[in-house]
């Protein structure tokens, strides 16, 4: 039973996902979404991007979380922490980062990233989990079990860093949110678009930029 409960959890998290990039799309990139639905040789792409969305946030996720409840969540206390919840943000993305950069530095892992870069003319929020499943769970779901292990937050504050980053997420594939004012030392979707153009630089997300630290 208890299975069957984080299993409902996890679903309930990813469809939350899925279900703001969807919203995003339709009334802030709606331009973008309209093209990419109305061009034939952009429609299948869509349709496999987001295809592949739903498999890593209505799959994957739900299967992730119910391994989290128990191997790093902590049940000590139920109320929200903070302080977890920013150490689980800055070591996700710092593994994030790290797993990025090498994606796109070995070609021997770059075939799993490639997916995620045929959106790279056109970009919505939703693409932001367009991605095939081994990086996916490589770069989403792995830095988030270590960021979890590291810190062993309560259920709530790990809920919590998840969603940040993952709002985060479909924020910098907005390509409407390019030109406003960000918050310093965050991502911003314009850097994030940067690398998109250019593949060889500004590989931090979805919040903190690391690219300021190491390169």
């Amino acid at each position: 039973m208890d299975f069957v409960v984080d299993m409902m959890k996890g679903l309930l998290l990813g469809a939350s996902v899925f279900s703001v990039g969807i919203l995003m799309d339709r009334f802030i990139s709606y331009n973008e979404y309209k093209q990419l639905i109305e061009e034939e040789k952009n429609r299948q792409l869509y349709s496999d991007g987001m295809k592949s969305a739903k498999i890593n946030l209505l799959v994957i996720t739900p299967i992730s979380y119910s391994i989290a409840t128990k191997t790093i969540i902590s049940y000590e206390t139920l109320s929200f922490q903070l302080l977890d919840c920013i150490l689980v943000i800055f070591i996700h993305n710092f593994g994030y980062f790290l797993t990025h950069k090498l994606m796109h530095n070995y070609q021997l892992m770059y075939k799993w990233h490639s997916f995620h870069h045929k959106f790279d003319n056109i970009l919505i929020p939703s693409i932001g989990n367009a991605t095939s499943k081994i990086e996916f769970i490589l770069a989403y779901i792995i830095t988030s079990f270590v960021a979890g292990y590291a810190v062993r937050p309560n259920e709530i504050t790990f809920i919590t860093s998840i969603c940040i980053i993952s709002f985060f997420n479909l924020c910098i594939h907005c390509e409407q949110l390019k030109n406003i004012c960000w918050i310093p030392g965050f991502v911003t979707p314009l850097e994030h678009h940067q690398h998109h153009n250019s593949k060889t630089k500004k590989y931090s997300g979805s919040i903190v930029k690391y690219d300021w630290i190491f390169e």
